[in-house]
């Protein structure tokens, strides 16, 4: 029930099962889930501004702890800034600062939590747009950031890097923020609102922005509120919700789209216990743990399975027994009576934590959380506060995927894989095994969700190595990944240029066209993929650019012939380039599968008696010194088949190109591609 995100943070003061208005109104208190328990932070999400809390501004898709804190009781997100306060009363904040919102002082943003000074007796805090507040044990407001509209409640409109008392407030047992609003909940169960009045989200029933707080016209009874961007929410003791500000998405829930300027009620809810705002959508958490939502649903906020905006309440389907909601911008949370999370909506960042970037329009469950207190959300990241001690992890991250190496250095090898993910840990430590050994050469820390890259050095030239990695998370190992495609060690010469067996697919070529990853098939000295061409009237190759053009180069790749060219015709297997596609040589199948090699360049040809059956693998090797008088040789599984002195131009190599580039009819595999200097 804690901070709404988006700059909709919503907080209330009690721990205990109940509060006695002093109008004789019974306010529910927090649920179990929701106690003050204290526990630590967890972020996932957009880190651009430092709202994650890592000490860098680095996105993560999977949760991982903020460093630094300990005994924390709540949470809330703002649009992209974070509070938290802890047992003792003290406030922390983090992320974008340029408004005063961390309340340190100053405007720069903090990539790791920073105490708010001043503020020693908290009891409650909640996040808006820009702009903070925290609720002290004596029933007053402090207030800090962005003012332009009178959101902070001091009598001005100065924005402020420090907290500032919010006049006239006392007896507050509850605060939220919106984007450019704020509002209170007093033990008298009225409700005050003060800040941008634009579209009526003040509900005094007129459109003036307000510098000190004003009462929300005929609330009464009221028990707890949640802030959006420009609407307000206010439940009341006998499970009625009420709303008023901007309407355009249906999010007051009154069944239109106009906007209100005094409180409305929300269609069909008679039984709430707890409401929450998104930017323009609205929740209500029912007794039974049940939850409904309306307002805006565009990015799949309201876990309808749709897009479609909806004007009325209307039931969540999937959902466990609910214990708190809460929103970011577009983006729901729900932490269930069993301490889960579940959430649904918007992920460009992966804020919704389940390890990607795809939007949910249903609700799902985030694996390896069974221990939330709380979450908040802000525009794109999310905060969960988890119980200190937390399950025991007991799940080993995701096996790496297999490494690719290349080796243009002389003694080393570069090896590349996919990384892993981890219900726990964001950084993993990745072992390297060499050839089968069981003992590690080499270890590498990374928290990326992409590739991870480590080097092996001082080989024997002309050696070949495979490759092995695991993944640790400091308390689990992974599986061992494949093994790695066979590597050729640079001699001193550092003759490499480069060595591709598609491990990681077809994005090192800069130009594919009818090429497909076959998982299936590969030479014998290898392992799949390999890359499949089936051409029907139609081309089937891939070219890589070379660093920087190169004088000699010998380019070799494994084929395996499924269906010889038509009769006639014929299929290049590998082409030297200049950088601007101007053919140089090439090596060609013909379709009685005999090998031919040309120099385009003096357009000469000379066709072997070497075969090329259809079924079997075989390693062609094509090599080119560029110039006048220049030379081209072809080899076959080793042995040398032709080598003739011709032209060959004189500008110098700068593409290699596997296949066929004209319109051809033929099924062939290509694997293991090397390419060497000359």
């Amino acid at each position: 029930m804690h901070g709404l995100g988006w700059g909709s943070a919503r907080a209330a003061v009690s721990t205990t099962a109940a509060i006695v208005l002093a109008v004789g109104v019974v306010v529910a208190g927090p649920s179990a889930a929701e106690a003050a328990v204290s526990g630590v932070a967890w972020t996932v999400g957009a880190g651009i501004n430092g709202q994650l809390g890592t000490g860098s501004t680095a996105n993560r898709v999977a949760f991982g702890s903020v460093p630094g804190l300990t005994d924390v009781v709540q949470v809330s997100g703002g649009r992209e800034h974070v509070l938290a306060l802890d047992g003792s009363g003290h406030v922390f904040a983090w992320g974008d600062g340029p408004m005063g919102q961390l309340g340190y002082g100053g405007t720069a943003d903090k990539l790791s939590p920073t105490q708010v000074p001043g503020i020693s007796t908290a009891i409650a805090i909640a996040a808006g747009h820009y702009h903070s507040l925290a609720l002290l044990a004596d029933g007053t407001v402090r207030a800090w950031g962005y003012n332009s509209f009178g959101q902070l409640g001091d009598g001005s409109t100065t924005n402020r890097t420090s907290p500032v008392v919010v006049s006239g407030l006392t007896n507050v047992v509850e605060i939220s923020g919106g984007r450019d609003l704020s509002m209170a909940l007093k033990d008298d169960g009225t409700v005050w609102a003060w800040g941008s009045d634009v579209n009526g989200e003040l509900g005094d029933g007129s459109h003036t922005n307000r510098s000190i707080p004003v009462r929300v016209d005929g609330l009464t009874s009221v028990v707890h509120i949640a802030t959006g961007r420009n609407h307000g929410i206010a439940l009341k003791a006998d499970g009625t919700v009420w709303t008023w500000g901007l309407n355009t998405s249906g999010q007051l829930g009154n069944g239109t789209k106009v906007a209100q300027a005094l409180p409305v009620r929300a269609t069909g809810i008679s039984t709430a216990v707890e409401v929450a705002s998104g930017a323009d959508d609205s929740l209500a958490l029912l007794a039974d743990g049940s939850v409904q939502s309306w307002g805006e649903a565009g990015r799949g906020q309201l876990g309808s399975g749709s897009t479609t905006d909806r004007t009325v309440p209307a039931a969540v389907a999937g959902l466990p027994a609910v214990a708190s909601l809460d929103s970011g911008r577009d983006h729901t949370l729900a932490v269930t009576t069993s301490g889960q999370l579940w959430d649904w909506g918007f992920d460009d960042s992966g804020q919704l934590g389940d390890g990607s970037t795809a939007n949910h329009l249903t609700p799902q469950r985030i694996p390896g959380i069974d221990d939330a207190i709380e979450a908040s959300g802000g525009r794109n990241y999310t905060v969960l506060l988890r119980g200190s001690s937390g399950p025991p992890d007991t799940v080993p991250p995701t096996v790496p995927g297999q490494p690719s190496g290349t080796s243009t250095v002389a003694g080393r090898v570069d090896l590349t894989w996919s990384a892993s993910t981890d219900d726990h840990a964001t950084t993993l430590t990745y072992r390297v095994f060499r050839d089968g050994g069981t003992t590690a050469v080499g270890t590498v820390s990374s928290a990326s969700t992409g590739s991870v890259t480590w080097a092996d050095t001082g080989l024997a030239g002309g050696s070949i190595h495979t490759y092995v990695v695991t993944a640790s998370d400091g308390t689990n190992t992974s599986a061992g990944s494949s093994a790695s495609d066979p590597i050729t060690v640079a001699t001193g010469g550092g003759n490499g240029l480069f060595t591709d067996g598609f491990d990681t697919g077809l994005g090192n070529w800069t130009t594919v066209n009818n090429l497909v990853l076959d998982n299936t098939l590969s030479p014998p000295t290898g392992s799949a993929p390999s890359v499949r061409a089936t051409m029907s009237n139609q081309p089937g190759y891939a070219s890589r650019t070379l660093a920087a053009g190169e004088p000699s180069v010998c380019a070799t790749v494994s084929v395996r012939v499924q269906t010889l060219p038509l009769a006639g015709t014929t299929v290049n297997l590998i082409r030297l380039r200049t950088a601007a596609n101007a053919a140089i040589t090439r090596v060609y199948v013909t379709s009685a599968g005999k090998l031919s090699v040309r120099s385009d360049a003096s357009a000469t040809t000379f066709t072997t008696t070497a075969a090329l059956p259809a079924g079997v693998w075989h390693a062609v090797q094509l090599c080119t010194t560029t110039g006048t008088g220049g030379s081209v040789s072809l080899s076959l599984d080793g042995v040398l088949v032709k080598s003739w002195a011709t032209g060959t131009g004189t500008t110098a190599i700068g593409r290699v190109q596997i296949g066929e580039d004209a319109a051809r009819t033929a099924v062939l595999n290509y694997d293991d591609v090397v390419a060497t200097r000359g």
